[in-house]
């Protein structure tokens, strides 16, 4: 009998294996876009964590525990004769020396006496009982700007930053946090606090992951400006950035969001930003490449398991039909050696061994069964022809 090129075994498996590859091949396909979305949805989640971690420790440093010191200092004063200086400025000194701020100083409202201490290396053992002398830069302490926050709101408040010009803060980005102490129930004065910005990028570096390399987390005041960044010349450059002015723009439609924008080099990306209880905004940006870089490396993966997948469960399934199928060859090679014994090509018709108890271990029984039967009707008719 002529062999076949293609066995029905093989073409039936082949065909299985092939409508497996079609389907599952669809259902990847279909699930790219899924994975893609995924993949941007969690790097949304860790920038937005990254914010949320970056607005925690400012807000605590710039709003919370400032107010809390200078809260504490105002009851201090409170109860302080005002013209016992000395213990005035020993009260500065200890929550001075306890949070490390560089400059801490007073003015009183009824005739603008200051009093002002710097941080030293050592707690002083002695303080002076005069008022401080009134900086160069001011006629009246009373008409700083600080002063006149404070004094409007009736309450704390965290100046713009700026750039320390003169004195031993000198070269360096600072912001004024004042509050309002009052003697004997009536309006008596602020007090403040200068807090150095410029190591608070160094905070941020605790944030850095190999998941956004173009992370930048930074600051900007009330006035939109940028007040702390790993950029040092975007820092109070007095110019307003594109990455300035969209993030100024979202602020005013919702304290909280993400947006994507174009920052100084044209770049896109995508910037979460948080405005915080005294009006500057904290700001996670990342190139949107990173987004896109992620999500293709993390579809590309999903593609190559899915193909090593296909291609393992194509070659187990049609092994597996193969096998299942393999009693069609049983039959098909018992019916061709019946057939031949038929023609007298041979002289036993072997019965086809095929032992299951599904439809081919049936179907064999009863080929099996008219095999026997037409072998004795032909073992009969030659008795009787040689008789």
């Amino acid at each position: 009998m002529k062999a076949l090129r293609v066995s029905l075994v093989t073409k039936i498996a082949g065909l299985i294996v092939v409508t497996f590859v079609i389907m599952v091949s669809i259902s990847a396909i279909a699930n790219y876009k899924n994975t893609i979305d995924d993949s941007i949805k969690v790097y949304h989640l860790l920038q937005e964590s990254i914010l949320k971690a970056s607005y925690t420790t400012i807000n605590i440093t710039m709003n919370i525990e400032a107010e809390q010191h200078l809260k504490f200092l105002a009851e201090e004063i409170s109860g302080i004769n005002r013209y016992d200086i000395a213990s005035i400025r020993k009260a500065l000194s200890s929550v001075q020396y306890t949070v490390k701020y560089p400059d801490i100083y007073m003015v009183y409202e009824d005739n603008g006496d200051f009093i002002d201490e710097w941080l030293e290396d050592q707690f002083p053992t002695h303080f002076s009982n005069q008022y401080t002398p009134i900086p160069s830069t001011y006629k009246d302490m009373r008409e700083a700007s600080w002063y006149l926050q404070a004094k409007q709101k009736n309450g704390f408040i965290v100046t713009p930053a700026y750039l320390s010009k003169s004195g031993k803060l000198a070269g360096q980005h600072l912001a004024t946090a004042a509050l309002p102490f009052f003697q004997n129930g009536r309006f008596a004065g602020v007090i403040a606090v200068d807090i150095p910005l410029d190591l608070f990028q160094d905070r941020f570096k605790n944030f850095d992951t190999p998941d956004f390399p173009s992370l930048n987390i930074y600051i900007m005041d009330q006035n939109g400006e940028i007040v702390s960044h790993e950029i040092p010349e975007l820092v109070l450059d007095n110019k307003k950035t594109p990455q300035e002015v969209a993030i100024m723009q979202a602020v005013k439609q919702n304290p909280h969001g993400v947006i994507k924008l174009k920052d100084h080099t044209n770049t896109e990306r995508i910037a979460h930003y948080q405005s915080m209880p005294f009006g500057w905004t904290m700001v996670a940006s990342a190139d949107y490449a990173d987004y896109t870089r992620a999500s293709n490396i993390t579809a590309f993966k999903n593609l190559v398991i899915n193909a090593v997948l296909i291609i393992i469960g194509s070659v187990i399934l049609y092994y597996i039909i193969r096998i299942f199928l393999k009693p069609i060859r049983h039959i098909q090679q018992g019916l061709s050696r019946f057939f031949s014994y038929l023609n007298h090509d041979t002289t036993t018709a072997n019965l086809i061994k095929i032992e299951s108890h599904d439809e081919f271990g049936i179907m064999a029984k009863e080929i099996n069964q008219n095999i026997q039967n037409i072998q004795k009707g032909l073992e009969k008719d030659e008795i009787a022809i040689a008789q």
